[in-house]
């Protein structure tokens, strides 16, 4: 399933789409770099063009759903202009139980330019309507750095509870930080316009 708002696109990632020009050359290079991952549970170890492969050849459902984050947009290739799409983050279903019917959320905008513009509440949202409409999932849950403020403003956007704190449980930039638990159930989240008439809420 592909969800489109305005120039906004999330679509399943595949294998392929690793190496066709829907994904930027950055996209290793997003793991690197401290602003993008310092808060975030992503770059601890290094990763390579293989292990990105490898990752979403696992992308069948069963344990976790990848969808790439897209952004539509003029291109000039010295033949005039058209359109293409740029990879700007990926977001992500992962520990899916079914037994539990309860998954984690995990995002990344690699992009630093695309911060702060509404996107990443787009995508959240866009995967918590998968997981509860389209997955029957029962509950999704996330956590975050305390010094992370932008996605706990996401978080509270789409409805989550600020569950826990996790006292020092991560190391970064020589210190050990707080980790915010957030989670939300099915029958607790408002699903926005670009849903509706879902529920009739």
């Amino acid at each position: 399933m592909i969800y489109k708002k305005g120039d906004i696109i999330l679509r399943p990632f595949t294998e392929l789409e690793v190496w066709d020009d829907v994904v930027s050359t950055n996209y290793r290079e997003w793991f690197e770099r401290p602003e993008i991952v310092e808060l975030t549970s992503h770059g601890i170890l290094p990763k390579t063009m293989e292990s990105f492969v490898k990752y979403i050849q696992r992308n069948d459902g069963s344990s976790y759903i990848v969808y790439s984050i897209c952004i539509e947009e003029e291109r000039n290739d010295g033949n005039g202009l058209k359109f293409g799409k740029k990879h700007i983050g990926n977001i992500a279903l992962q520990q899916i139980n079914w037994i539990n019917r309860s998954a984690e959320l995990a995002i990344i905008i690699g992009e630093k330019d695309y911060h702060g513009k509404g996107i990443a509440t787009f995508a959240v949202n866009c995967m918590l309507y998968h997981a509860f409409v389209k997955m029957g999932l029962h509950r999704v849950w996330s956590g975050t750095s305390e010094e992370n403020k932008g996605m706990q403003r996401v978080f509270e956007k789409c409805g989550f509870d600020d569950e826990a704190t996790f006292r020092e449980a991560k190391w970064s930039n020589g210190k050990f930080v707080h980790i915010r638990g957030f989670g939300i159930l099915g029958d607790e989240w408002e699903p926005p316009e670009e849903f509706l008439p879902y529920g009739n809420k």
